[in-house]
């Protein structure tokens, strides 16, 4: 999905543009100057959003040329909620969104946050992980129970070490399929599950075939 501006910018003149993403109300607008400059929406405008580790890149498409914009772009900001008319206009004269909800706040004018969105600090973005990113621990203990069982079908009367030796190299050799731009701690933690997974058919495996254990 894509909004365009309505009206046509002069050249050697600073303009005030703002993008606005409402997922709530499912709304994509363009504010030139303070007010609203929509012009025509390629697509439709969705109410969710996946999150993303890559690159953001203002002023050009990593994955387009020939998009590059021409001139001088000064003061970016992003906000993690949609910014309203109001706050719009006086980030535009300089003034800080803490700035702007105190002072519609205490003019007694609703200023649309609900909880308190400009001030609430547990309501910014604070996302490190991607979709489906939570399911990257369970394949990596089952990438270890696998191959420890595998390792026992093959190798019976080898030692419990050497299980989990494989178990642990299955997870290291899982990193390069993983996403490079996970978070470090997630990435040593890989085969560290894995090896978990492998300690767990090892002590299955330890029980079967303990005596005391087969007496009960």
């Amino acid at each position: 999905m894509a909004r365009y501006r309505a009206i046509p910018l002069a050249i050697y003149t600073w303009y005030h543009v703002a993008g606005v993403y409402n997922a709530e109300e499912r709304t994509l607008d363009v504010y030139l100057n303070g007010k609203l400059d929509n012009g025509f929406l390629v697509g439709s405008v969705t109410g969710t959003q996946h999150s993303s580790r890559s690159a953001v890149y203002v002023g050009w498409r990593s994955d387009l040329e020939g998009y590059e914009f021409v001139g001088s772009i000064k003061d970016v900001c992003i906000y993690s909620f949609a910014l309203t008319n109001t706050e719009i206009a006086e980030v535009m004269r300089g003034k800080g969104i803490n700035e702007v909800a105190e002072g519609v706040a205490g003019s007694g004018v609703n200023s649309g946050h609900g909880a308190g969105h400009a001030t609430d600090q547990d309501s910014w973005c604070a996302v490190f992980s991607e979709g489906g990113d939570e399911k990257v621990p369970a394949v990596a203990a089952t990438l270890g129970v696998l191959v420890a069982f595998a390792c026992v079908g093959l190798w019976p009367s080898a030692g419990s070490l050497l299980y989990l030796f494989f178990s642990f190299m299955a997870g290291l050799l899982l990193l390069p399929a993983t996403a490079s731009t996970l978070p470090s701690f997630t990435l040593w933690m890989i085969p560290m599950v894995s090896f978990a997974g492998g300690v767990s058919v090892v002590v299955s495996v330890r029980r079967q075939n303990d005596p005391d254990h087969l007496d009960h």
